[in-house]
């Protein structure tokens, strides 16, 4: 069970905020899957949401993830936490009595699924379709739905309208935000500058590496240990990406390509910088 400090507030915001005297406070909100989830870093405040937080210079920070979140719950969170009425912490208007907030989303892959199909791989993403075992029960169900549903310019087409309309809700609202995509391009490059691609409309000053290279969190990481990896290559997740794995298990990740606690120093600089 990991102790957190009193001004990290984790998951549970919804109890744990009743608990809290927002009155006048500075608060950081962070939404994401695994990379801002506290799973790989056992120490709290060595997380990056909490690293920010110091820089920010505020009260508290709430981070509202979880391991692999597909974009629909993250997008869920977010707009249960900051905008539905039936809230509860949204019924005592809490948001109202901050003195200052700010939100930084962490997109995961458009690649992931929360589907279930037969109570079975779920969530799930396209790098687990080559490792289905094919004796469990209702795998063929499994395989007919992803062949029959799974377009990955769809999920990525998807993933950008809630951008949008987030970025519609928060700039309506004057709030301050940021957002960034994890360990994938959010647009594949087979798909740039076709009816699937909207990055034009998404405002470039507050999404961290929208175009050109790096266009994710987890290449900007690996460029900081190698300076020659100029590589603008688009994830696939059903293809592997060696090029990337050669540089897991170091000083910045972890071995399954997560950043460490030096990854989440970094990850802090390059948001707090973008911030500023």
């Amino acid at each position: 069970m990991m102790n957190y400090p009193n001004d990290y507030i984790y998951k549970y915001a919804e109890e744990e905020i009743s608990k809290q005297n927002l009155y006048d406070k500075k608060v950081l909100f962070v939404f994401g899957d695994s990379w801002t989830n506290n799973r790989y870093v056992k120490n709290p405040k060595k997380h990056w949401c909490y690293l920010l937080k110091q820089k920010l210079d505020y009260d508290l920070v709430v981070n509202i993830s979880d391991y692999y979140d597909s974009n629909y719950e993250i997008f869920d969170c977010v707009k249960k936490t900051l905008s539905d009425k039936d809230y509860p912490m949204n019924q005592q208007s809490y948001l109202d009595k901050l003195k200052e907030f700010k939100v930084v989303i962490d997109w995961s892959t458009p690649m992931r699924d929360s589907t279930s199909v037969a109570e079975m791989y779920s969530p799930w993403n396209a790098a687990t379709i080559p490792n289905l075992d094919s004796k469990k029960p209702n795998t063929k169900l499994w395989l007919d739905y992803v062949d029959r549903w799974f377009r990955i310019e769809m999920y990525s087409y998807d993933t950008q309208k809630r951008i949008l309309f987030l970025q519609e809700f928060f700039n309506h609202n004057m709030i301050d935000w940021y957002m960034f995509m994890g360990f994938t391009p959010l647009v594949e490059k087979q798909f740039h500058d076709t009816e699937y691609d909207l990055r034009k409309w998404i405002d470039k000053k507050r999404f961290l590496f929208l175009n050109g290279f790096p266009n994710n969190m987890q290449d900007y990481l690996i460029t900081t240990l190698d300076k020659s990896f100029q590589k603008d290559i688009h994830i696939n997740e059903m293809q592997f990406d060696n090029d990337r794995h050669r540089y897991f298990d170091n000083e910045v990740f972890t071995s399954d390509g997560h950043p460490n606690i030096k990854g989440f120093e970094l990850m802090s600089d390059i948001i707090y910088r973008s911030i500023k």
